[in-house]
């Protein structure tokens, strides 16, 4: 059962943590989330009585379309991306400039759901404080939400100056081949905020086949290696292919890899949290990870797929990342 007071009263909670501390403008923000909270639930309800399954592409369409002139009325301009190329919906992209210089904000959420058009489980219903319904955890109600917080910061008037760009992706659940083609606008978004995406810069080190986990990526159980990159937002790839060589020639597995005092933690932390982020939303998730389609481990693993079947895990609501300052890293 999904509780609607609590995803509304964190919305508050991260506006306005002690009413006694509060701006003027965090007091209105506060004000408005309670003032809207039959707004927020009867949106809630029509975006979930709406099938999005990944494969429902109509569907996927259709919340777009209710998605759109809500984030229009906020003074988002609002860009329907079509993914036909990969047999999907496609995807929202909405950009809200602000004042010039100041932070950027990215928020992502998706308009798919699991629950595809076949399913049983298709309706809202409410008892109360509770109620359940195809996505409204994951992810409508994230929608909701982050609506619910824009209004706020438009009602206080904080919303005017902020550069925010939101990506609605309507294939998560279920992303199309390729990914390339799948997550471009994602990727160009994360790319504005100072990020990118990239491959092992140095497969021929091997270091993937050397990792501990490489045993299960044999047998087709989906592994990863992360790492933070090399691309440095103080010096660069120049200085982060400098800092590497100069670790792993004269610390690495020797007697002077030890604590240095000078070192900036801000990064780690950051690659943490986003960790935490992706490790909480697959543990609550009801979809399998899976090798993309063009893995030597993909075989492996769909040659086990019967055997997920009867397992699925119940879903739950992904958390949302916290913006923060972009650290020294990759």
């Amino acid at each position: 059962m999904k509780r609607l007071a609590p995803a509304l009263f964190l919305t508050l909670a991260l506006v306005a943590p002690a009413h006694a501390a509060l701006s003027p403008a965090e007091q209105k923000m506060g004000a408005t989330v309670d003032a809207d909270y039959d707004r927020t639930i009867a949106l809630l309800e029509k975006l979930v009585n709406q099938n999005s399954g990944s494969m429902n592409i109509a569907g996927v369409t259709a919340v777009a379309d209710m998605m759109r002139p809500e984030l229009e009325a906020l003074g988002f301009k609002v860009e329907w991306k079509p993914m036909a190329a990969v047999k999907r919906a496609g995807h929202i992209i909405a950009t809200h400039k602000g004042k010039a210089g100041t932070k950027r904000l990215l928020l992502i959420g998706h308009l798919d759901t699991v629950f595809e058009a076949d399913s049983p489980f298709q309706t809202f219903t409410r008892k109360g404080e509770e109620a359940e319904g195809p996505g409204a955890g994951d992810d409508k109600g994230g929608m909701v939400v982050m609506l619910s917080a824009l209004r706020a910061m438009q009602a206080a008037g904080t919303l005017k100056d902020a550069n925010i760009e939101i990506v609605l992706t309507g294939d998560e659940e279920e992303a199309g081949d390729p990914i390339s083609i799948s997550r471009a606008d994602l990727i160009a978004a994360g790319k504005e905020q100072g990020r990118y995406f990239t491959t092992d810069p140095h497969p021929e080190t091997g270091g993937f086949y050397r990792s501990d986990h490489f045993s299960f990526a044999k047998q087709g159980v989906p592994a990863l290696s992360f790492g933070s990159g090399r691309d440095l937002a103080t010096g660069g790839l120049a200085r982060g292919e400098e800092l590497a060589a100069d670790y792993t020639s004269k610390r690495y597995h020797q007697p002077a890899d030890e604590f240095n005092p000078q070192w900036d933690f801000s990064g780690m932390a950051q690659d943490a949290n986003l960790l935490h982020i992706v490790g909480e939303r697959l543990a609550n998730s009801r979809e399998w990870p899976n090798w993309s389609q063009d893995s030597e481990f993909r075989a492996a693993r769909d040659r086990s797929a019967a055997e997920r079947q009867s397992a699925a895990p119940a879903p739950a609501a992904a958390p949302a990342a916290e913006p923060g300052k972009p650290p020294e890293r990759g």
